[in-house]
């Protein structure tokens, strides 16, 4: 540590009142720098805010390992790793850091019982060189249900029978987690393709369901929104798929058997199918 310093004196010349201060670096709490999910740096001992979190989910603590000290932001040493003080209740989980140079990563797990409210968790950070002495931080944040928030852009498709529709799906994630939404409906299995795409924290993204309904006719149906770290349903959208027909698809149709048929297709579908079991 005592010849890093004097090299930096060497090499860039640093004036005697910033070589002090380095020294004095040694001797007291530098500050810890936080860049996710927030980016602020917390003096030893402050609490911060970091934001809100649903049942469920895990949400991160990542800090630079970089101690800086002075106006130049002059590198004096380096934390490497960081660890979760008992402060949370007993059935939660956490995970330290690996002990490491580059970003330390500690872990954060609410459980899926937890009762909404405002919640602490007390994190270190510690050079294990015994250089620095070790910073504290407070962190605190809200445990919160609600906070995937989905709108369906346009509940109505009308196609034609051979065709696909596309119903979109826009998700706002307010947490400070990041999560795996997956997007289904109740329609049979065969009408659709499941979807799951992963979103950050404060992050909003727009995500496809794609629907060939088998038959023409018109059919209300429900697409949902599930959160897969929690494994609940955040949002359910009524929807109504009109599918009108074609004789290709009628032909279709009649091989498979009599989907969603309104009273004045029924004729339609019979005289195909007629021919069809006829040829």
């Amino acid at each position: 540590m005592v010849l890093s310093i004097l090299n930096l004196v060497v090499d860039l010349k640093v004036p005697c009142i910033l070589l002090f201060l380095v020294f004095l670096s040694v001797f007291v709490t530098a500050d810890m720098h936080i860049v996710s999910p927030i980016d602020e740096t917390v003096p030893n001992g402050a609490t911060v805010f970091l934001g809100n979190v649903s049942p469920g989910q895990s949400f991160e603590i990542r800090v630079t390992p970089d101690i800086t000290f002075g106006e130049r932001q002059i590198t004096v040493d380096k934390w490497d790793f960081v660890e979760i003080l008992p402060s949370l209740p007993s059935d939660w989980e956490t995970e330290n850091s690996e002990i490491s140079t580059s970003v330390l990563v500690a872990k954060v797990t609410v459980p899926k019982n937890a009762a909404a409210g405002q919640y602490y968790v007390k994190v270190r950070a510690t050079d294990t060189g015994g250089d620095v002495i070790p910073s504290d931080a407070t962190l605190t944040f809200t445990v919160l249900p609600g906070l995937t928030k989905p709108s369906l852009a346009a509940p109505l498709k009308t196609i034609s029978q051979d065709d696909v529709a596309e119903f979109q799906v826009t998700i706002l994630n307010t947490s400070i987690a990041s999560d795996i939404v997956r997007i289904e409906t109740d329609l049979p299995a065969s009408w659709y393709t499941a979807t799951s795409i992963p979103i950050k924290p404060s992050q909003n993204v727009t995500a496809s369901l794609f629907v060939r309904p088998l038959g023409s006719g018109t059919k209300d149906f429900k697409i949902f929104v599930k959160s897969m770290n929690s494994g609940e349903t955040v949002s359910s959208f009524n929807a109504r798929i009109i599918s009108n027909t074609t004789l290709s698809g009628a032909l279709n149709s009649a091989k498979e058997g009599p989907m969603l048929y309104p009273a004045f297709e029924l004729p339609i579908y019979s005289l195909v199918n007629l021919l069809f079991w006829w040829v």
